[in-house]
Order: C-alpha cells, then structure tokens, then sequence
C-alpha cells in the first residue's frame, strides 16, 4: 500500500467504488483540495466537487452528493455553525471531516451538532518536506492535536 493510501485508511476511508465520497467544497488550487483529490485518485474513491463554497448550500450539496467524508480548512466549521439550526443537521452519511486548522472551541461544538464521528487534523505546507496527521480524533482529548504533549 502506498503511503497515501495509509492516510486516507487511517482517517476512516474506504476504497472502490461502494466506498468514500469525498465532498471537496474549494477551489482545486488549494493545497488541501489538491491533497483530497491526490487521495480520492490514488485510493480509488469517489470524488464529489463543490462549485464554491457557501454555509447555506454546504450541508445540502453533501447530501445530494451522498458524501461520506468532506475535507475543510480553517473557518469551514466555524461558518457551518453560525448558520441557523435546522432539523436536518443531522442528516447526513457524514462518517469523517478532514482538513486542518479547526478551532478547538469549535471542534466538539461542530461533531456534536452534525454527528461527525471522526473529525482528523494535518500539517502540512507545500515547502515542507514531511507532514503529520491526528488519526484518531474520537474524543475531547483529540481536540485539535496533531502531536499531543504527554503531561508528566
């Protein structure tokens, strides 16, 4: 298995046709959706494209798409969440978000609200030369780590 297809397992995705469908809501030329789709081509998912992103037609396009993963960055789920509440927000395949840069006083907020089991931080730049990854966000100790100082 590829290193890629390693990442993308290890935040919950699944391969092949009856697998992941990624919503991708940017632009193409951003480093992140660069990487979700580099992902979704090297591990055979399903990718779902976003004409522009918009926090009234976000969570409707994600279920149009039958999305099961969707990648953010930055204020994604803070704009998510100042929307009005609705009966549906809850209503998604939604099994993973990937992306970076959630806030932590957002983080738990945004998982509650529209019941995102995982939720999977990276670091990444495009001048690095390695990047590093949060797999296991399931919990409030998670919360917005990509290496989690250990207390002594």
């Amino acid at each position: 298995m590829n290193s890629m297809g390693g990442y993308f397992e290890g935040i919950g995705g699944r391969r092949g046709p009856k697998g992941t469908r990624f919503y991708v809501p940017m632009p193409m030329y951003h480093g992140t959706a660069a990487h979700a789709v580099m992902m979704c081509l090297c591990c055979a998912a399903t990718l779902c494209i976003g004409k522009k992103f918009s926090a009234s037609r976000f969570w409707p396009e994600v279920r149009a798409s039958r999305a099961t993963g969707f990648v953010y960055v930055g204020e994604t789920a803070r704009y998510l969440l100042a929307a009005p509440e609705s009966a549906r927000d809850r209503d998604n395949e939604i099994e993973f978000a990937w992306g970076n840069g959630m806030r932590p006083d957002v983080w738990l907020k945004f998982q509650r609200r529209f019941d995102i089991e995982i939720i999977s931080e990276f670091f990444n730049s495009s001048e690095g030369i390695f990047g590093m990854v949060n797999y296991s966000c399931r919990g409030e100790s998670k919360v917005q780590s990509v290496v989690k100082q250990q207390s002594s």
